[in-house]
């Protein structure tokens, strides 16, 4: 198999409801934001593609490791990123790096490749969210603007439903959420199970494997 062309990427724009009359609703809907977060994105489409291809992973593998040593640091992972085209926000690659680097130490191994990829795509497209939920541009959500969010996408929220998800969020009771409080809380309303590169939850990193150092 060959590595799957990149198309040209789309612009992905969140869906509006015209209707006026939409009711609050008193939770936020896991098909709802499953629809948001696997939306699609042709941005990414050849990682998508590509993610069960062990022969085009190798090579992408080989890419990122160019000095062979079996564990990749962030500023590799960044640098591969960029020569590849990808075009992911620093806040996402971020956020995929913790979670390819959850069960282990800072550097990602190459068994902790897959899900360093899975990570840039679903992380890239929280942020894209995350950053049109938004509005003031300063990298902070308020009760105020995930609110609106709802609203404008035509899925009101009841004021008790729209607290007890910012509060879900906002572990610190700060009064704002930042991007990786607000990706972890869409991400666990997606797939629970896979949400564990959050220090502080629960789960694999209460027991963190010790890491093996992968043969070159």
């Amino acid at each position: 198999k060959t590595e799957t062309k990149k198309e040209t990427k789309k612009e992905t724009q969140t869906e509006t409801s015209t209707s006026s009359d939409a009711q609050p609703h008193d939770a936020v809907d896991d098909a709802l934001v499953r629809k948001l977060f696997v939306g699609d994105d042709a941005d990414f489409q050849a990682i998508v593609d590509n993610i069960e291809n062990k022969e085009v992973m190798s090579k992408w593998w080989k890419d990122l490791d160019h000095n062979g040593n079996g564990i990749v640091s962030l500023s590799e992972i960044h640098k591969f990123v960029r020569d590849k085209g990808w075009e992911v926000s620093d806040p996402a690659l971020m956020e995929a790096y913790k979670y390819a680097t959850a069960r282990g130490d800072d550097f990602v191994q190459k068994r902790e490749f897959p899900r360093l990829c899975k990570g840039l795509v679903y992380m890239n497209r929280l942020w894209t969210m995350f950053d049109e939920v938004d509005t003031s541009d300063d990298r902070r959500v308020t009760l105020e603007e995930f609110t609106a969010f709802f609203k404008k996408i035509g899925y009101p929220l009841t004021s008790e439903a729209a607290q007890t998800a910012f509060d879900s969020m906002d572990k610190n009771d700060g009064g704002a959420v930042l991007f990786g409080e607000f990706g972890r809380y869409m991400a666990k309303i997606v797939s629970p199970a896979n949400v564990d590169f959050d220090d502080e939850e629960g789960g694999v990193n209460d027991a963190k494997e010790e890491p093996k150092k992968e043969e070159p």
